[in-house]
């Protein structure tokens, strides 16, 4: 009750002691709020974060014990400045920008800034394998053959590529290892994207992979129709 009684002078700008002023009854205060809220411009942001807002309102107004408590215009322009700030922040916080998805792929290799050598995936694939964090060795073991890669220029730096899409572009210039970069791309995609459990045996694979990789002679003639790109010029 004393809760009530608290919100009750917040809304209404009366206190115990006072008389009540002449104000418009809660029913024609919860329908000027609700219409408020009805308005096309809050629509814009999350129905659901609205419906719990409204659902609110509602019970508050619907909290006090008599029938016709009267509640001030001020009052109800308060919630509704508070209500509003509160879709504000909603609005604002759904339309911030991530850092995936500003032109990568959702299961990309890189993020979008990245701009770390192969040596540098390496040496973190390395930290991370010490201490048996086979997830974060084996995502930058295949980041370091993915710039490998890039730095050999076998295929073109591109923002937002997959691990498959890698494997596939560089298999037909490296055709000794095609298999092996497939075969590196499933394990990326299922540890780092499909929840599976990693493992030091296919953290294993990877470094192999990635040896492997950085010696594989590269066949750009032969390649060249499948893979689009001529290698350097």
């Amino acid at each position: 009750m004393t809760m009530q009684l608290s919100l009750y002078s917040l809304v209404s700008g009366a206190t115990p002691d006072s008389d009540p002023p002449l104000q418009p009854s809660d029913d024609e205060a919860r329908r000027w709020v609700l219409e408020e809220l009805g308005k096309p411009e809050y629509r814009q942001g999350d129905v659901t974060l609205l419906e719990r807002i409204g659902a609110t309102i509602e019970r508050f107004f619907s909290s006090f014990d008599g029938p016709g408590v009267p509640v001030s215009p001020v009052g109800v322009v308060i919630l509704i400045v508070v209500v509003v700030g509160l879709i504000g922040v909603a609005v604002w916080w759904a339309g911030k920008p991530r850092r995936r998805g500003l032109g990568a792929s959702a299961n990309a290799v890189f993020d979008v800034d990245s701009t770390l050598s192969a040596a540098a995936h390496r040496n973190l694939a390395e930290r991370a394998a010490r201490i048996g964090d086979w997830q974060v060795a084996i995502r930058e073991r295949f980041r370091a053959i993915a710039r490998e890669l890039e730095e050999r220029t076998i295929i073109e730096p591109r923002p937002g590529r997959t691990a498959h899409e890698i494997a596939t572009e560089a298999g037909p210039i490296l055709p000794e290892i095609a298999d092996r970069l497939l075969g590196g791309a499933g394990i990326f995609d299922d540890v780092c994207y499909g929840s599976r459990p990693a493992s030091a045996a296919q953290y294993g694979e990877l470094k192999s992979l990635d040896q492997s990789t950085a010696k594989a002679k590269p066949e750009f003639d032969a390649a060249a129709p499948a893979a689009g790109w001529a290698g350097p010029q």
